[in-house]
């Protein structure tokens, strides 16, 4: 079980995990509107760490919930299927 998730980078938020379900959601700031995105939270750098941490190689993308290397040659991840 992964208990926690740190740095020696100052900026980078220690991520303490609990038995369970865990959501890692980005704040919204008190200025932010509803359609204003979250993005540079580290969401997803945090499941690529996440990913690594528990045998999955470096080189993935996570694609979609899968691995880039699941999903056809030439396919559009935005694409509906």
């Amino acid at each position: 079980m992964i208990i926690a998730l740190g740095s020696s980078v100052e900026t980078f938020k220690t991520l303490h995990f609990h038995r369970g379900l865990n959501i890692l959601v980005a704040e919204q700031e008190t200025h932010s509107t509803e359609t204003e995105t979250r993005n540079g939270s580290g969401k997803s750098s945090t499941l690529h760490i996440i990913h690594f941490l528990l045998g999955g190689s470096p080189r993935d993308k996570l694609v979609g919930g899968r691995s880039s290397k699941d999903t056809p040659s030439g396919a559009n991840s935005n694409s509906p299927a």
